[in-house]
């Protein structure tokens, strides 16, 4: 798939952030309407929560516009390692949009899911190459 802009979503300092395909963000659910893709419950506002943006499947426009699909930060990862070897999945902080705006205890509770979710995901790429 071309690398190409799908449209904007607000940034944690409520500035327009570009999303390309399969982007991620994470931040904090602002008014907890969103609904964990994992879980089925209710994302809390306030709560720490794992999008991923991909081209909205009912885009009358032809995919110019994306879909977030929201996640508990806990159960995100889950979900990610059921995807396929191929999929572009965050590995490091620096894929994740808005991880520098969390408060130093989210960004380690962040980064130290992203730290065992990383390493599932070398060893599974490990095997099944």
């Amino acid at each position: 798939m071309e690398n190409v802009s799908l449209g904007t979503l607000k940034g944690p300092s409520g500035n327009d952030v570009d999303v390309r395909p399969y982007s991620y963000a994470v931040s904090y659910a602002p008014r907890g309407t969103a609904k964990c893709r994992a879980c089925k419950q209710y994302i809390a506002a306030g709560e720490l929560r794992i999008g991923r943006a991909t081209p909205n499947p009912f885009d009358a426009e032809g995919g110019t516009t994306t879909f977030v699909q929201y996640y508990h930060a806990d159960h995100a990862f889950g979900v990610f390692q059921r995807s396929k070897c191929t999929s572009r999945v965050p590995t490091s902080p620096e894929m994740l949009v808005g991880f520098d705006a969390l408060a130093p205890a989210d960004r380690d509770r962040v980064a130290m899911l992203l730290a065992a979710f990383r390493d599932f995901w070398i060893a599974r790429l490990r095997r099944d190459v």
